[in-house]
């Protein structure tokens, strides 16, 4: 409560979108664009491999990137974690696997 009495936005939140897409056919149009592009950059990327499953079911999936970088990386370099079910899917977040194979994590 101490939080929301210093942050009276919390309280009352307001939705104001940006003013290129205040209509509901404009925010449909660039949902629709935005799947789309989505569809298209999940066909040019390159594929996550070394996908590591121990069982029919698996309760945990590790993937490693395949971008340039990462194939460049030593064996014994440090090994990041993302919690895909906290930041997004695997292939969401490939972006942060790519920054992270440019700092030298694997």
């Amino acid at each position: 409560s101490a939080i929301l009495k210093h942050s009276p936005s919390l309280k009352e939140p307001i939705y104001k979108p940006t003013p290129w897409a205040r209509s509901a056919k404009a925010n449909f149009a660039l949902a629709l664009l935005r799947s789309r592009l989505g569809e298209l950059r999940r066909r040019v990327e390159p594929p996550l491999v070394g996908r590591v499953t121990t069982c029919k079911d698996p309760d945990v999936t590790v993937e490693w990137a395949k971008d340039e970088d990462a194939l460049a990386l030593a064996p014994d370099a440090p090994i990041v974690i993302f919690l895909h079910t906290i930041t997004g899917s695997a292939a969401q977040t490939r972006w942060q696997m790519g920054q992270a194979s440019r700092r030298g994590w694997r």
